[in-house]
C-alpha cells in the first residue's frame, strides 16, 4: 500500500448499507453518520445492530440494514435508528446535526 493511502477498519456489525454491499461510490460522510449511529446503538442497547451466523452471513444483513431488534427505547435509541436509515437521505444532514441531537438529550 502506499504511504499516503488511508486504510479504514469497520466491522461488519457497524457497516452502513452502502459499505457493506460495496457500494463504493455511494459512501460517503453519510456512512460516518450511519457509524456514529450504530456505535451509539451498542450503548444505548448493549447489542451490535448487525449480527449473524458468520462474517458474510452478518455482512448480507449489513447490507439489507437488517438492525437486530431490541427492547431498549428512549430517545438514544431513536437518535441512533435515525442515523441508521437505511437511504442517507434520511439520516442526519451533518456530523453536526448528530451531534446537536445528542446535545439535546444530555
Amino acid at each position: 500500500m502506499p504511504s499516503n493511502a488511508a486504510s479504514v477498519v469497520v466491522q461488519p456489525s457497524d457497516m452502513a448499507p452502502e459499505m457493506a454491499g460495496g457500494e463504493v461510490s455511494r459512501i460517503s460522510f453519510c456512512s460516518d453518520i450511519y457509524l456514529l449511529g450504530a456505535i451509539l446503538y451498542e450503548i444505548a442497547t448493549g447489542l451490535h445492530p448487525h449480527t449473524g451466523e458468520s462474517m458474510i452471513n452478518c455482512l448480507m444483513n449489513a447490507a439489507a440494514n437488517e438492525i437486530q431488534e431490541t427492547e431498549s427505547s428512549g430517545e438514544l435509541v431513536e437518535i441512533a435508528l435515525r442515523a441508521m436509515q437505511t437511504d442517507p437521505a434520511d439520516r442526519y444532514v451533518s456530523v453536526h446535526a448528530f451531534k446537536e441531537a445528542l446535545e439535546g438529550y444530555f
